[in-house]
């Protein structure tokens, strides 16, 4: 049974300006995350196993990806919308008390000077930048806009897309595991290369393909697209100094969500709405090709 929300405190957000303010800190929180965690895996690890630490760590990211629809549903039921937030608030309290209790402070004794105006100056940082746009573009703005595109250009109903979305999303699981095994052995360069390659024409795909196909090729486009994840992550440990590694992950995070998540998406929406999704999946590809020229020259 349901929990009662009478059981529930009353909320301290009850107009739409307060829910602004936290969603905006709940964003920078979790936006800080990646660039503070990546340097203190790269400590804790030696780095002939960065690789594997990393997919490990990143695995978790598609996992949520697919769990999360399931667990919204289980919360509801036994807890109500309200008690989703208050059973999150709770994990991420135990979770954050655990980490703050175990893990030592990562601290660098002499920090470089003109460390800003070196890294800006790095040609290395404004590629890797590139590439994680178009990446994260072909994978968030895709995400964001596929449902929309198979209701309204492709005609199916909208449970049955629903469903077609959410399985097509379980692939990338199995090839987050599967870089582990790889990323030590084989060049991570050549695997952005291809899998920034092979993602760009299944992104085509997914604008020219019919209702028969779409998700076999949404499948297969997450499968890729999601693998480089752990792998980019790698390349940014591996590619930066200890004293870097962080503010540069920020940066690149920064404007590959920014950019790939939020001006790509509105530029696929804005598609849809003039002329069609399937020329903004297919427009998109000239930037993943990029990048993949960029990772590879």
């Amino acid at each position: 049974m349901p929990l009662h929300p009478r059981v529930l405190p009353d909320p301290l957000v009850k107009t739409f300006s307060a829910l602004y303010f936290f969603s905006l800190i709940i964003g920078f929180s979790a936006g800080s995350y990646i660039p503070s965690v990546i340097p203190l895996i790269t400590e804790y690890f030696a780095e002939k196993n960065w690789g594997k630490s990393i997919v490990i760590h990143d695995s978790a990211a598609s996992v949520s990806i697919f769990c999360t629809p399931f667990l919204a549903l289980l919360f509801i039921h036994y807890f109500g919308w309200r008690g989703i937030f208050v059973t999150f608030a709770i994990i991420f309290l135990l979770a954050a008390t655990t980490f703050w209790l175990t893990v030592d402070e990562l601290k660098i004794t002499q920090a470089r000077k003109n460390l800003h105006s070196d890294l800006f100056r790095k040609r290395a940082l404004w590629i890797m930048g590139a590439i994680w746009v178009c990446a994260t573009g072909a994978t968030w703005s895709v995400y964001f806009t596929v449902p929309l595109y198979l209701t309204k250009e492709l005609g199916l109903t909208i449970e049955y897309a629903n469903s077609l979305f959410g399985l097509s999303r379980l692939g990338g699981i199995g090839v987050v595991i599967a870089c582990g095994f790889l990323v030590d052995r084989v060049s991570v360069k050549k695997m952005i290369f291809t899998l920034l390659l092979l993602s760009g024409v299944l992104t085509v795909l997914v604008g020219t393909s019919s209702a028969r196909f779409i998700g076999v090729v949404l499948s297969l486009q997450v499968i890729f697209i999601m693998g480089f994840y752990p792998l980019g992550l790698t390349a940014i440990a591996r590619t930066f100094d200890r004293e870097e590694r962080g503010m540069a992950t920020g940066i690149i995070m920064t404007v590959s969500m920014s950019t790939g998540s939020g001006l790509i998406t509105y530029l696929l929406g804005l598609s849809g709405d003039l002329i069609s999704f399937r020329f903004g999946y297919v427009a998109l590809v000239r930037w993943l090709f990029s990048a993949a020229r960029s990772s590879f020259p």
